[in-house]
């Protein structure tokens, strides 16, 4: 640390001013780290001394205003239950379930935090915001909606909402940050100190301000700012705009002539990595040379998701010297991710109605069986039978996997006796079951952390998960009566309680190698500092949050803006920097949306702005890049051509679809792998939309609905009926497709657009047989056909047209695509066409060709596409002309072109020649699922 840190200059003031009577004093530090270290060098120095060490209290600004105001900090359970209590009060029948009103709450508890915590009346805030929402949804001449009506309620209830609830709090001698600040403002401290020393302190609210005047007025405060004139005096400097405002109240307290630490030496690196994980390997290296040379290093993760990388790729050197203050989340542990998943697997066959609880979705399956815990939750505790009936079930995955004793040998068999075993993947009749379930799934991993050491890192875990199930428990409970009967709703809310939870990690704050979080900085100085992370979005943080109360309003009433949080992270960065001898800031070099994007703006202010000012100010920039020296992966090798020919004779007696014949002309390597080798795509998320089968509920739904009016001239009675029948064939189909009916998330939205989009084409198309004489003549159609190539073999080809339609007496070839691109459809004479641009026409002309050799009597045909996800989906989009635009007419003449094309893409498939070698390209390899996995030749 610095020969002067900023704790020094602590320690020394209360050696001066406090020793006499330490009982009377209180010391108030940004946090609880900070404390300690204090402690620290106030006893190191009084054993310098040779005298009793008598040490005032110390607390952190949050200990000292709840223990100050006389209330107890809430936990966020405890707060949304209170919360929940008042808005049903207030709002009665038209008030949300809980677990509906749990992001909502957030929100509000938040808001009113804000409102005490600025001092502002809420009579006029809440009254303010109700006037500015009614004048926002207000229309002339329009009568409100009950939508609006709703809208405007809610507004209008926060005032009576806040009211009650902060009662409620105070009656149970508990309380938000907000209201605690404010109550200690209004109605001074609970116990009495001769003198508070506030030290490091930045970003003071209204309230505690308010608070710290009171107590100067009585000279019962000294204030200890830790600065820097380089921000403090540059009135545009964000870093030192709190620090300004606090000099306007209290300018006794700061120095006058201060000279800045940047007028020291200082050697600052910014070093430029791609990734997560090369910015990881960068600090840790940087680590490993400040050790070797005996440097005392600080690393400063500024996105605190790197934490658990970071975790796993620390060098056996230095993972026992590891101290790490930020706390991992709950999320990320074995015994958190077993109580999620365990939760997934009995929700997802809830949701998708399947509620036998004997079976199970194999993609959760298989996550949770991969959870090294579950051993110890087998009621025999035999882990050889775990391993034993774990294996067999997932060497015979299907996509339901149930679980029955119909045959004692079947997988299904194990799988029951799995069951048996586990009492957390038993059936759950209520939600109160589920939770006792999930408790003693906790209850037993605590008790076999007692036993087995390499379990010690989830005895925390188990009980702070424990401990919150219980919470969520009591609070479901009291709320019997708000009519939430089913398990969905709390096992929700369980899962987006335990994704807020973290843990401590175990270390010692006091030495070896320090790893922080931004805010656990403060008020501490080192001479050598790594900050991993330095991009927008998280140094500074996103400044964007949620509220219910606009910003415009909040700028109006004067509470916290988006640029409050802005300043206080400037601080935060500066302030660490200030007295270090050597920084090294790494940042994202890549624009990814998920690890940050540009650099942090911080980057820019002192390569260009602060190094000007102090020439002193040594910078550095360097990118590095990637030196991978991993194997070099190659392409899955192919059979001999023996095994080709066999495969391509029995692909043969089936037939050749164009699906086939397109992946071929994609990429002939592909071909290879899916048909010849019959290898199969990776297994999909049964939750994540699948457009193949969404298609299939498409299409299935419309043959059913137009099956019995095959033929028949369609009239709007006849439209009207399939109408009818709509919905309840869709559905049906859904259920066909094993497609889980979820309420919320991709599949849902992706299922309602499916849906939606054949109610409107079905209506769109009832106005379509108003203009034109239209019949539907095959549904699913057939085709078959055999052509004959130039070495004289016979291929088969076969396909199914969608459908068949007779348009004002002219027969048109019709294909389904759910998208929302429409084709390029222009006919050119030769038909020299790349398949990937013009995919959808070739499938047309290769269907109408089928189609036209099986009907010989027919001379024209149109072709066309009905594109299911646009605007106007019963609209064709025909095959046209490409020199007028009009539509094609495919005729007899054209046939020998259209024959001649596929003739030529399988004489090229079937010659001796054909090495299926792979053809990389941006389009053909985009959704390529053997790419990266058996395919390694396209390189981005």
């Amino acid at each position: 640390m610095a020969d002067m840190s900023f704790l020094d200059i602590v320690s020394k003031h209360i050696e001066q001013h406090y020793s006499d009577s330490p009982e009377d004093f209180c010391i108030v530090l940004p946090n609880r780290r900070s404390g300690l270290f204090l402690r620290l060098k106030l006893a190191k120095n009084a054993a310098n001394r040779e005298v009793a060490s008598f040490i005032p209290a110390i607390f952190s600004i949050e200990e000292y205003i709840y223990r100050q105001s006389g209330l107890d900090a809430a936990g966020e359970l405890t707060l949304l239950s209170l919360l929940y209590k008042s808005y049903r009060k207030v709002l009665g029948a038209k008030a949300f379930e809980f677990d509906r009103f749990y992001s909502s709450g957030r929100l509000i508890i938040n808001d009113f935090s804000d409102v005490d915590d600025y001092l502002a009346d809420p009579e006029s805030v809440f009254e303010y915001l109700f006037r500015v929402k009614e004048i926002e949804g207000w229309f002339p001449d329009e009568a409100d909606t009950e939508i609006q009506k709703n809208y405007l309620e809610f507004y209008k209830a926060l005032k009576e909402i806040y009211f009650d609830f902060r009662k409620t709090l105070l009656e149970n001698a508990v309380a938000h940050r907000g209201l605690a600040s404010r109550q200690l403002a209004e109605n001074g401290a609970a116990n009495q100190y001769k003198k508070v020393c506030f030290a490091g302190l930045n970003a003071l609210s209204p309230s505690f301000e308010k608070h710290i005047s009171n107590l100067m007025l009585e000279s019962k405060a000294d204030i200890l700012w830790d600065y820097d004139p380089m921000y403090l005096d540059d009135e545009q400097h964000e870093a030192g705009y709190f620090l300004r405002k606090a000099r306007g109240l209290w300018p006794q307290t700061f120095e006058k002539d201060l000279k800045s630490h940047f007028e020291d030496p200082k050697q600052i690196d910014i070093i430029g990595a791609p990734y997560q994980l090369s910015q990881i390997q960068t600090g840790l290296q940087l680590l490993q040379e400040n050790l070797s040379e005996g440097k005392e290093t600080l690393l400063v993760l500024a996105d605190e998701d790197m934490l658990t990388p970071l975790l796993h790729s620390l060098p056996e050197s230095i993972s026992d010297k590891v101290n790490v203050s930020m706390g991992i989340s709950v999320r990320d542990t074995f015994c958190g991710q077993l109580i999620h998943d365990s939760i997934n697997l009995h929700l997802n066959p809830l949701r998708a109605k399947s509620q036998d609880g004997r079976s199970f979705y194999y993609y959760d399956l298989r996550r949770f069986l991969s959870n090294p815990l579950l051993p110890f939750l087998m009621k025999s505790g035999n882990t050889d039978l775990f391993l034993q009936l774990k294996n067999e079930i997932m060497a015979h995955p299907r996509k339901i996997m149930f679980a029955s004793r119909s045959d004692e040998n079947s997988t299904a068999a194990k799988l029951a006796d799995l069951v048996d075993e586990i009492e957390v993947m038993q059936s759950w009749q209520s939600w109160s079951q589920m939770c006792d379930v999930l408790e003693n799934a906790c209850h037993m991993v605590f008790q076999a952390s007692v036993t087995d050491a390499k379990l010690f890192q989830e005895r925390e875990v188990a009980w702070k998960l424990m401990t919150a199930i219980q919470s969520i428990r009591n609070i479901f409970a009291i709320e019997e009566d708000s009519g939430i009967q089913q398990i969905g709703p709390v096992a929700d809310f369980i899962k987006r309680s335990i994704a807020g939870l973290r843990v401590p990690l175990k270390g010692e704050p006091l030495k070896g190698i320090q790893i922080l979080g931004l805010l656990e900085t403060r008020a501490m100085d080192y001479d050598h500092v790594i900050i991993l992370g330095v991009n927008e979005g998280f140094l500074p943080k996103s400044s964007r949050s949620d509220s219910f109360i606009p910003f415009d309003v909040r700028r109006e009433l004067k509470l916290p803006l988006p640029y409050d949080t802005e300043a206080v992270f400037a601080y935060h960065f500066y302030r660490l920097l200030q007295r270090s001898k050597t920084v090294k800031l790494v940042y994202n070099t890549e624009s990814d949306p998920l690890w940050g994007k540009e650099p942090g703006r911080y980057l820019a202010q002192l390569e260009h702005e602060i190094s000007h000012q102090y020439p002193k100010l040594k910078i550095s920039k360097s990118v590095l890049g990637i030196q991978y020296s991993g194997p070099k992966f190659e392409n899955m090798p192919l059979p001999d051509r023996d095994f080709i020919e066999k495969r391509l004779e029995e692909i043969n007696t089936k037939g050749f679809s164009f699906s086939a014949l397109k992946d071929f002309r994609y990429c002939p390597y592909k071909f290879a792998l899916g048909r010849i080798l019959k290898i199969p795509e990776a297994e999909k998320d049964p939750f994540e939309p699948d457009t193949s089968q969404l298609g299939t509920v498409l299409h299935s739904a419309v043959e059913e609905l137009f099956k019995d009016f095959l033929g028949k001239q369609l009239s709007e009675k006849d439209l009207d009926i399939i109408i009818a029948k709509a919905e309840s064939e869709f559905r049906s189909q859904i259920e066909k497709e094993n497609i889980p009916e979820t309420e919320y998330g991709t599949m849902f939205l992706a299922t309602e657009v499916i849906r939606d989009s054949l109610m409107r084409y079905l209506r769109q198309f009832k106005t379509d047989i108003q203009k034109e004489k239209i019949s539907v003549e095959a549904l699913e159609e057939e085709l078959d056909g055999f052509m004959q190539l130039g070495d004289g073999r016979e291929v088969k080809l076969i396909g199914f047209a969608d459908r068949i339609e007779k348009r004002d007496g002219i027969i048109c070839v019709m294909d389904f695509k759910t998208s929302k691109n429409k084709p390029d459809h222009f006919w050119t004479e030769g038909l020299e066409f790349d398949m990937v641009e013009h995919e959808k026409m070739l499938q047309l002309l290769y269907y109408t060709m089928l189609y036209m050799r099986k009907e010989k009597r027919v001379e024209k045909v149109k072709a066309g596409n009905y594109i299911i996800l646009t605007k106007n989906n019963s609209t064709p989009y025909y095959v046209l002309h490409k020199k007028n635009g009009a539509v094609k007419e495919v005729t007899r003449e054209n046939l020998e072109e259209i024959e001649e094309y596929y003739r030529k893409a399988l004489e090229d498939l079937h010659d001796e020649d054909q090495q299926f070698l792979p053809t990389p390209s941006k389009d053909a390899c985009k959704y390529c699922p053997y790419k990266n996995v058996l395919c390694f030749s396209y390189e981005e």
